[in-house]
């Protein structure tokens, strides 16, 4: 749980940060790693993707953040304001006695709608620290972010009438009112004349198998 450094350069090459955030269902390493293999892309390729100049040395630091996102046998009752308050709090440690570097973040499915949140969270606090990591973010990607909603009929089999139903629901195309508010608001934030966030958002183009819940070998 939490932000952990997957790639960090040598203080001198240190330009930028970049955080990437998982979406619902998904695990800070796993969700980015190869299946069957050891190759992790954000800790194995960005890092190099990355690197400024001819000299070939990466200059981003790159941390994944890892919080509860189960679905089945999940017992959390948290909604995406507090699983982007918990993200916000993992922020402040960037910007703690020091200015914090520029910031990319790379958001998956419900990821990118975390850091939406977080970052109108910023946006909104007079703390210094907050204030500082606000003006820092420069970049997000959005990879498959639900951002007018999603198809939870499966996700909702799933977790059946665990606590976390209510999350679910909030993502549900059917009932987006807190998600087109969100994007509402946050297009006002991009809008802003101070805010220097570039965003470029990655969709697919075809459809992809829904969530199913394997059964269990005992």
């Amino acid at each position: 749980m939490g932000l952990t450094v997957l790639h960090c350069p040598p203080a001198a090459d240190h330009k930028f940060d970049v955080v990437v955030v998982p979406g619902l269902g998904g695990h800070a390493f796993g969700s980015f790693k190869e299946r069957n293999g050891d190759h992790m892309w954000p800790r194995d390729s960005l890092p190099d993707a990355l690197a400024i100049g001819t000299s070939c040395i990466s200059n981003a630091r790159v941390m994944t953040y890892g919080y509860e996102s189960t679905v089945q046998s999940s017992e959390s009752v948290q909604h995406i304001g507090d699983i982007a308050e918990s993200f916000h709090g993992s922020l402040n440690e960037l910007a703690r006695g020091r200015d914090p570097k520029p910031i990319i973040f790379i958001g998956h499915s419900m990821g990118g709608l975390v850091i939406k949140e977080a970052l109108l969270l910023l946006s909104q606090s007079e703390d210094a620290n907050d204030q500082k990591l606000s003006r820092a973010a420069r970049g997000i990607a959005f990879f498959g972010v639900p951002h007018a909603g999603m198809n939870v009929e499966s996700i909702r089999a799933m977790a059946g009438n665990n606590p976390n139903r209510s999350l679910i629901d909030s993502l549900s195309g059917e009932n987006s009112y807190v998600l087109t508010q969100q994007s509402r608001r946050f297009n006002r934030l991009l809008d802003n004349t101070d805010s220097k966030i570039n965003v470029v958002y990655f969709y697919e183009t075809v459809m992809s198998p829904t969530a199913q819940q394997l059964r269990r070998l005992r």
